[in-house]
């Protein structure tokens, strides 16, 4: 799960052959559409929206960096989720029974609830400062982007955020940013691998 949210994707097993169900399912949803992840043995972990289509990727061998054994994956804008898995929205909880395929439809109404779960964690009040809804946008927006494309996302996904600090908030997310460390005062640690 840490996985996929720090590379902003869905992953989907299967034989990681061309065209298996993996691909299809992966492959049949529309940007946009919204997508529930669920981890075996601890529940609902996130909520997100589908990226493009273009963001579908096979790896005919797993990556050399991946801790699953998934090799069909798409880009997805996770908007509310957990760190932890341990912090995941039970099944109790959820009033549902675990997913019995990778692709099951749910109601509107379930979704706004387990959405409404995953803002309530503790952790998720916590997590963003807001230039991490800069790396989402950029995540989302699946290339490279200007400020003005970047704040067009953020509109939409963080409807009443202000938005005239993108150009700072990319700054500090920017590795090879010479002034990067003016932007967070609070911000202690800038290690790229975090």
């Amino acid at each position: 799960w840490q996985q996929n949210l720090a590379r902003g994707v869905v992953t989907a097993g299967f034989d990681a052959n061309p065209g298996d169900r993996g691909e299809t399912i992966l492959c049949r949803m529309a940007e946009g559409d919204g997508v529930l992840a669920y981890c075996n043995g601890n529940g609902f972990v996130g909520f997100g929206a589908v990226g493009r289509a273009e963001t579908y990727n096979r790896h005919p061998i797993l990556p050399d960096v991946s801790l699953a054994d998934h090799q069909h994956e798409r880009a997805v804008h996770w908007q509310y989720f957990v760190d932890d898995v341990n912090q995941a929205v039970t099944l109790t909880e959820a009033g549902r029974h675990p997913p019995r395929q990778t692709a099951e439809r749910v109601s509107e109404a379930f979704a706004m609830k387990l959405i409404n779960s995953l803002q309530g964690r503790p952790e998720a009040a916590k997590r963003s400062p807001k230039y991490w809804h800069v790396l989402e946008a950029v995540r989302g927006l699946g290339k490279p982007c200007s400020v003005s494309e970047i704040k067009a996302w953020l509109r939409a996904a963080y409807p009443g955020e202000e938005v005239s600090d993108v150009r700072d908030n990319a700054c500090v997310l920017t590795v090879n940013d010479a002034n990067r460390r003016h932007h967070d005062h609070g911000r202690k640690n800038f290690r790229t691998d975090g």
